[in-house]
């Protein structure tokens, strides 16, 4: 997302990297294309909740859960 153009201009804007405009929707990579992600919850995820309330007791998180249908 950080790759520059020949002229040394970034490729893509700021906001559209921060908006997602530049993925692929739903598309399962990484840690969710594999057969772990259907029994346990993200590695990375759970590290980072952990760390966070060790920092800031009673902190409230709020994620998007999604299933994708591959019969589309």
């Amino acid at each position: 997302m950080t790759r520059k153009d020949e002229n040394g201009v970034n490729c893509y804007k700021d906001n559209d990297i921060f908006e997602g405009k530049i993925i692929t929707k739903n598309r399962p990579c990484g840690y969710w294309s594999t057969k772990n992600s259907l029994k346990y919850p993200n590695p990375f995820y759970i590290k980072i909740v952990k760390h966070l309330w060790d920092k800031f007791d009673g902190l409230l998180f709020v994620c998007e859960n999604f299933e994708i249908n591959d019969s589309d």
